[in-house]
């Protein structure tokens, strides 16, 4: 008996590994290890743990950390709290200078504008982050005093993307995965994947066509340049896997695409 144990400690020294004094007292513990070891890797993979669901955990994923990465090297990122803030201000310095020459009402859609757009930056700003602010509901719609109220800026990001795509000539969706799409908002038919694809929306200011009403929906109201929250973020990846499993193409789209690309992932 002994023997046998001096054999066991042996073979652990030679895969690196040192024996417990306990292992070498009683040799069951090794052999029950292991088939607690066994059990593990018998146990059936989850639909969690496809490649489906790690490349769309990994495309949610993908902005919070670059986010992360680039405040380390700068105090504040280009997002689009910015952006829209510096539009805020240029708009009021045009509502300045025509209220200077007299021409007080046609100065007020500026300054007005202004407003829109600065409220916009401070809901969009990282440490308040609320994209509920423009009232997107579930299923893609907006409601009449949201379209009203927030009109400059909603339709200021539709001209935006029309022609931002007209010039920069990108495509609409890439596959990145066996009937995974990602893409930026489709205004039209054509800009959807083949194959009647199941749509996660992660937009907060764009809204859902009426052509596609007919397909499967998911929401996750976001602004551009920000990412879903851990909860909507594994909401999404269990909607779209019971997607897959009934062989619909999934199409995961926000404001523009602009990063959505395979070598992300």
């Amino acid at each position: 008996m002994k023997y046998v144990k001096l054999q066991k400690c042996k073979l652990r020294q030679d895969n690196n590994l040192s024996p417990t004094r306990q292992e070498i007292e009683d040799p069951r513990i090794t052999r029950t290890t292991d088939n607690h070891n066994k059990g593990k890797e018998d146990k059936p993979e989850t639909c969690m743990q496809t490649k489906l669901a790690k490349s769309i955990h990994k495309f949610f994923m993908f902005f919070g950390l670059a986010k992360k990465k680039k405040r380390k090297k700068k105090k504040m990122g280009l997002g689009i709290s910015l952006l829209i803030g510096l539009k805020a201000v240029l708009l009021f310095l045009l509502f300045a200078f025509l209220s200077s020459f007299g021409f007080a009402l046609l100065a007020v859609p500026f300054l007005y504008a202004s407003l829109v757009s600065l409220l916009v930056a401070l809901a969009s700003h990282p440490s308040i982050n609320l994209p509920m602010l423009l009232a997107k509901n579930s299923d893609g719609s907006f409601p009449i005093w949201s379209i009203v109220l927030f009109s400059p800026y909603l339709y200021f990001v539709r001209v935006f993307s029309t022609l931002r795509r007209l010039f920069s000539g990108e495509a609409p969706y890439s596959e990145i995965s066996d009937g995974l799409y990602v893409g930026g908002w489709p205004s039209s038919p054509d800009r959807l994947p083949p194959g009647n694809p199941a749509i996660v929306d992660c937009t907060c200011e764009f809204p859902r066509r009426s052509e596609f009403l007919g397909h499967a929906y998911f929401c996750i109201p976001t602004w551009d340049t920000r990412a879903p929250q851990p909860h909507e973020i594994e909401s999404a990846v269990k909607w779209a896997c019971r997607k897959r499993e009934q062989n619909r193409p999934v199409f995961v789209h926000c404001a523009y695409g602009m990063l959505l690309n395979s070598k992300y992932l």
